[in-house]
């Protein structure tokens, strides 16, 4: 059995089956078991001979009658009525019922919610193979209660600018531990990765025109570019030129100086120009600015955007600004950690209501997605290197296995 907090394969087979056995003669060693228990997350279930077959099916009873630890889900039964009548069967006698049913209906009846509970078959013929199916990642989970959240509590009001219903909700926020909970991309519908790969670095650059690098790789900025064909609020040239002060070259030494410094602030928005009846633009900063910190040898970025299109604009973004605290953690020879992400107008436009609907009504099995960086992205990203862009890409790709596409979404300006 595992020791908490790790909650490995639990496997039951024959030559396991006495041995269990003898360990919970009595209830002392049973109240081990299932205390011990908790941290199990999947049993397997030995199949042959009926004998057999229930003394395991015993042994998972006793193995699964504890609520299964809060990140993990018990196993998936595909075959319950086949279970409950072998069940009626090994527990002949009153006590050992009464005692399964009752930690039963404690232990997993009571506090189940939002998790599977059963047991399931393992090596029989005609039965679907679940075993080690991943669960839902914890961005696709986070993005569908913010998203229902959304649709069930937000307040609908027509956006003057745009003349569309906007449904909104103020001060959303969410965390994810990327090396933990794995990076925060998008499964429940695919998310074009060599977009905002491509954007990240151009950002790095410093550059403001997109048809130095960006162009060859996606033309999301073309709708807000200038005559001249230049983005005036393009983040990476504010980042790095438009103040002043290279801020990101500033942030990298001031961390490698001092780990422990909370003076890690990159500023996006100009209260010279941007909003409040300044400067007419297509698009301001809606991401405006964020903050870095290395705390126990991991580096955390708080990212705090104005206003965010949900469907659209959040999952790109998640994913561009994930990956930006990733290559500044290689930058600095430190370990990624939690990604934060707070908006003051989290919303969804009238036209994209059924979407939502479908995204809501989704499910996808994935493992975490995990970074694997070549090395020298941030000095390559400043030189625009373009082969950079395939290199991070391509590991990433690999992992990526996405519900299809929702056609006809459509950027409202």
């Amino acid at each position: 059995l595992a020791c908490p907090p790790v909650a490995p394969e639990i496997e039951v087979g024959p030559g396991s089956i006495a041995v269990i056995l003898f360990g919970i003669r009595d209830r002392a060693g049973l109240g081990v078991v299932l205390r011990v228990a908790s941290f199990a997350k999947l049993v397997l279930l030995p199949c042959g001979d009926p004998a057999s077959h229930s003394l395991a099916l015993m042994c998972v009873v006793i193995l699964t009658t504890i609520c299964p630890a809060a990140d993990h889900s018990a196993v998936l039964d595909n075959d319950r009525a086949c279970f409950y009548g072998v069940i009626d069967r090994v527990f002949a006698r009153v006590f050992p019922r009464f005692l399964y049913e009752r930690v039963v209906g404690r232990y997993i009846l009571d506090r189940s919610t939002f998790r599977n509970v059963g047991v399931g078959n393992c090596h029989c013929d005609n039965v679907s193979q679940r075993y080690n199916e991943c669960p839902m990642t914890k961005f696709d989970s986070l993005y569908q209660d913010m998203l229902r959240r959304i649709m069930q509590e937000g307040v609908a009001d027509k956006n003057k600018r745009t003349g569309h219903e906007v449904r909104a909700i103020p001060g959303m926020h969410f965390s994810i531990d990327i090396e933990k909970e794995g990076f925060p991309l998008l499964t429940l519908r695919k998310i074009p990765v060599k977009m905002f790969v491509a954007e990240q670095i151009w950002f790095i650059s410093g550059a403001r025109k997109p048809a130095d690098f960006l162009r060859d790789y996606t033309k999301i900025w073309d709708n807000f570019t200038n005559p001249a064909d230049v983005v005036t609020v393009a983040y990476g040239y504010r980042w790095r030129k438009h103040f002043g002060r290279d801020q990101l070259a500033l942030l990298i030494d001031l961390l490698k100086k001092d780990p422990s410094s909370r003076h890690g602030v990159i500023v996006t928005w100009d209260p010279g120009s941007d909003g409040l009846g300044g400067t007419k633009r297509a698009n301001v900063p809606c991401p405006y600015s964020f903050t870095v910190n290395i705390i126990g040898g991991r580096l955390h970025l708080h990212n705090i955007v104005r206003s965010n299109d949900m469907v659209l604009g959040f999952p790109s973004d998640v994913a561009g600004f994930a990956l930006l605290q990733c290559i500044l953690a290689q930058k600095l020879g430190v370990g990624v950690g939690t990604y934060s992400h707070s908006i003051s107008n989290a919303h969804v436009y009238d036209n994209q209501y059924d979407a939502v609907r479908e995204l809501l009504k989704r499910e996808n099995t994935h493992a975490l997605i995990k970074i694997a960086l070549p090395k020298n992205v941030f000095d390559r990203a400043q030189k625009k290197d373009k082969k950079l862009v395939d290199e991070i890409v391509t590991p990433i790709a690999a992992q990526y296995e996405p519900l299809p596409a929702i056609i006809g979404l459509q950027i409202v300006l």
